[in-house]
């Protein structure tokens, strides 16, 4: 099946990727739907090194019919023990606001409340908890978000480096992006070592990313 991914979406694919460059580690996609960095990840990790999990099980089915030979169940995040596997690689593609796609969904913002973040808020912060529970020493938690709402991107991060000691925050280079990348792209890594992307000034969702290092 194919489908049209967002620049921003691929950038920070390849960003994850970089992180393994030769394609050895075990890696988890905690929230797997709607599929598309699940699709692009299997395009290069092969079956045995890449798994997802997805709560809603429609989304599960749109998965497979992308990527049939990965590995991908229905299930929650927050909970879920994976028979007590580690993995070196989590990506959390966690659920937001999405206000970082208001030019492709510009409906969004009037169907999003203040309760609606709070409880997002929480959810991510639980997402990352049991992220912690499961990555390896030396290991790398990638939090993502389509969204450039402090409380949601850096304040987030912040909380959970203060709440888990045993993590570090671990910067994003601009060698991690991709091959001729465009100046202001790399205009987007910020003093901290975060990604967070810009409709206006990068053309693309307006995407978010950190990456959470458990220290061995």
């Amino acid at each position: 099946t194919a489908f049209v991914q967002d620049e921003g979406s691929q950038i920070v694919c390849e960003i994850a990727l970089a992180t393994d460059p030769d394609r050895s580690k075990q890696w988890l996609d905690l929230c797997a739907g709607p599929g598309g960095k699940f699709a692009f990840l299997a395009h290069f990790l092969n079956p045995g090194q890449l798994r997802g999990i997805e709560l809603h099980p429609h989304r599960v089915r749109l998965i497979k019919t992308r990527t049939p030979e990965h590995q991908i169940t229905t299930a929650d995040a927050r909970t879920e023990h994976f028979g007590g596997a580690k993995f070196d690689r989590v990506l959390i593609d966690a659920p937001c606001t999405g206000i970082g796609a208001l030019r492709r969904r510009p409906d969004a913002r009037w169907r999003r409340s203040e309760g609606d973040l709070k409880a997002l808020i929480r959810l991510q912060r639980e997402i990352l908890d049991a992220a912690s529970e499961i990555v390896v020493e030396d290991g790398l938690i990638l939090y993502v978000t389509c969204s450039p709402h402090l409380m949601e991107t850096k304040a987030q991060v912040k909380d959970f480096l203060a709440r888990h000691r045993e993590f570090s925050l671990e910067p994003i280079k601009a060698e991690m992006l991709p091959l001729g990348a465009k100046a202001h792209i790399l205009a987007a890594i910020d003093s901290d070592g975060c990604l967070q992307l810009l409709t206006a000034r990068d053309g693309t969702d307006a995407m978010f990313m950190a990456m959470l290092r458990r220290k061995s």
